[in-house]
């Protein structure tokens, strides 16, 4: 267990009790282990990684959804503004 992230956010973890600083790494523990990740957005976008994205214009139209770096990016997105 990396104890380093139980410090860096309670920097005065340390100068607690064993005891209490047990019960706060356990329960910080026991928060990690209940989360669950999914990534929804890229799977209903099929998206294959990052850098992606996903253009959405005024009326809530899906306009672009791709992966990979694109130069052309703002130059889209100015365009959908001026809509």
């Amino acid at each position: 267990m990396n104890r380093n992230l139980y410090q860096r956010p309670y920097s005065d973890l340390s100068s607690k009790p064993e005891t209490y600083q047990q019960k706060i790494r356990q329960q910080v523990q026991h928060y990690l282990e209940s989360l669950t990740y999914h990534a929804e957005t890229f799977e209903l976008f099929n998206l294959k990684g990052t850098p992606s994205h996903i253009l959405v214009d005024k009326k809530g139209l899906l306009r672009d959804c791709a992966f990979g770096a694109h130069p052309d990016l703002e130059a889209r997105v100015l365009e959908l503004l001026r809509e």
